[in-house]
């Protein structure tokens, strides 16, 4: 695979496609796309109730192509061994991978909610809150149909509809709209009860971590799965898939500093030399959002390989160390990157003073983006 970004003069060697991965994840799982959103219980993303409603209910008219297209790419970044920043929520890794769902995954998604269930379920007198087997999800798409449009026929077929039958239609709720769902046939008439309302927990816990998404689930394990077929990820968990995927959460600057390689005039020395001592110190002094945002500007992605900094690697697929050139001062004033071999031009400062302020410099600016000397 070759990446070549319009308007920037470069050639791929393996730098191009780590950022292309990169900015892709950034870009699909940004909210304001509108099918994914972040889990309140771990943080992770999770398909976005309204854009994964059925188009035709007001779900995001593209969403089946945006979750396949999603799939595919990040089944094709495990395969090419380029960590990205996909940090789905656990329900979702453990769909992929064929593991079981348990009553603790609603956590996950909504923590609130599970343990309003873990109330419900030991609370008497349920009959009092007026409950029924329905359950409600606005309709917040901003690329979705509006209310005139929920009974329209789906453009690529209503057929496709998963569970359609059970959504009986559009309400309003206040200044706002609501798909209703019917958690048993006729829910709006069943009323929860004492003898009924752990059924009703169940039916509730699975609406909200498989129902709902279930027709976005089919589509991002499409995606997964016609690039890597369900038996090589079924050897796998859960937890084991997102470090394959998205690597090590944190920048470890000892085993950075540890898995580097030195030229020019650090090669003799190394991290003895005066300039190499001042650019760790410097890196160590750095936030780790900020250690993320220097690791993209040096190797075209800001997350380090399950395996650490040892197993960057070059387009490829051989291991590429990360590599400190240096350079005179009077060539270069700022450090200068060329992502594809993992390397850094580090101009030889005269303080560390100077070279912090170059740093912050740096990071400063929009670490994405080529040039050609």
């Amino acid at each position: 695979m070759r990446v070549q970004f319009a308007d920037e003069p470069c050639i791929d060697v393996g730098g191009l496609e780590r950022e292309w991965f990169e900015l892709a994840a950034r870009a699909v799982f940004d909210p304001a796309v509108g099918v994914f959103k972040t889990a309140l219980g771990d943080g992770g993303a999770c398909f976005e109730p309204s854009g994964s409603l059925p188009p035709r209910l007001g779900g995001h008219p593209r969403g089946r192509e945006l979750y396949e297209f999603t799939g595919r790419l990040l089944a094709k970044a495990l395969v090419e061994r380029i960590p990205v920043c996909a940090p789905l929520s656990l329900p979702l890794y453990k769909q992929l991978v064929g593991e079981v769902l348990e009553f603790e995954d609603l956590a996950c998604l909504d923590p609130d909610l599970c343990r309003n269930l873990d109330w419900l379920l030991g609370f008497d007198g349920v009959d009092a809150l007026q409950l029924d087997f329905t359950v409600a999800t606005n309709r917040s798409c901003p690329f979705g149909g509006g209310a005139e449009d929920a009974g329209a026929e789906s453009s690529d077929g209503e057929d496709r509809d998963v569970d359609r039958l059970r959504y009986e239609g559009v309400r309003k709720a206040g200044d706002a709209s609501v798909v209703v769902r019917a958690l048993v046939p006729g829910g709006a008439d069943v009323p929860v009860t004492d003898d009924n309302k752990r059924d009703y927990a169940r039916r509730l816990w699975r609406h909200h971590v498989v129902e709902a998404g279930r027709d976005a689930m089919c589509h991002l394990a499409r995606g997964v799965y016609s690039v890597l077929p369900p038996d090589l990820l079924s050897v796998l968990d859960a937890a084991e898939l997102e470090l394959l995927l998205c690597g090590s959460p944190t920048v470890d600057v000892d085993d950075w500093a540890k898995n580097t390689e030195y030229a020019g005039e650090y090669r003799r020395r190394g991290p003895r030399h005066a300039v190499i001592s001042w650019w760790w110190k410097a890196v160590r002094k750095l936030a780790d959002h900020d250690r993320h945002k220097l690791l993209m500007f040096c190797t075209g992605s800001a997350r380090v390989p399950c395996h650490g900094f040892r197993a960057l690697q070059r387009n490829d697929g051989k291991y590429q160390l990360f590599c400190i050139q240096s350079l005179p001062r009077t060539e270069l004033r700022f450090p200068r990157a060329h992502t594809c071999f993992n390397r850094i031009d580090l101009p030889m400062y005269s303080s560390y003073a100077e070279l912090e302020a170059s740093l912050k410099v740096v990071l400063c600016m929009d670490a994405t983006g080529f040039t050609m000397d």
